[in-house]
């Protein structure tokens, strides 16, 4: 809601709490937002990042945002 730096720090922390109960799609989607969160801060080399790594895990879980973030690192300017 116009908070990004709150945006980045509430990902943050579902990330770190995704991890440690080893819950990959909430690590996903703490990755996804993470993205979209530095993306708009103007931060596109650590969006980049997030995006890949959400990526990479929806991809292995064989899940339909998998497309959106290949959308996303598209318009981050990686295919």
């Amino acid at each position: 809601m116009g908070d990004l730096a709150g945006a980045v720090a509430d990902h943050d922390t579902a990330l770190t709490l995704a991890r440690e109960i080893s819950y990959r799609p909430e690590q996903a989607r703490a990755h996804d937002g993470l993205a979209r969160a530095h993306r708009d801060l103007g931060h596109l080399d650590i969006a980049r990042d997030h995006a890949q790594q959400a990526l990479d895990l929806y991809a292995t879980l064989d899940v339909p945002e998998a497309n959106e973030i290949r959308a996303l690192l598209a318009d981050l300017g990686q295919p």
